[in-house]
């Protein structure tokens, strides 16, 4: 009886875990559109270091400052997609292509 418990108490942990996750991103709003996904990721870059500050200042540790970089969801969703897109169709030509060239030698040479 005791066997099962445990492992049944341990996947109900892990998907409440999993579950308060996924709520926490819908509410902050990264699971919406690629501008409200920056808004909450510049949110975030300003809240972050303060609450480090100060929980560094109650353990006593001294950590470097945080370097600062300037990243858009919104700007580079799209990059993926274009570079995925580019790809398929420069393969999609060069099979043709291909598939002309030894279909058209086949056929004049035999």
């Amino acid at each position: 009886m005791a066997a099962w418990l445990f492992p049944a108490a341990r996947f109900v942990i892990k998907g409440s875990l999993a579950g308060a996750a996924v709520y926490v991103a819908y509410d902050q709003g990264l699971l919406g559109s690629g501008t409200q996904g920056a808004e909450a990721l510049r949110k975030a870059q300003a809240a972050l270091p303060p609450a480090i500050q100060e929980w560094t200042s109650y353990i006593g540790w001294e950590l470097p400052p945080t370097p600062k970089f300037d990243f858009s969801p919104s700007d580079s969703w799209n990059k993926g997609k274009i570079t995925s897109y580019q790809t398929v169709k420069g393969a999609r030509g060069q099979v043709w292509c291909s598939l002309y060239k030894s279909c058209f030698n086949t056929v004049l040479l035999n």
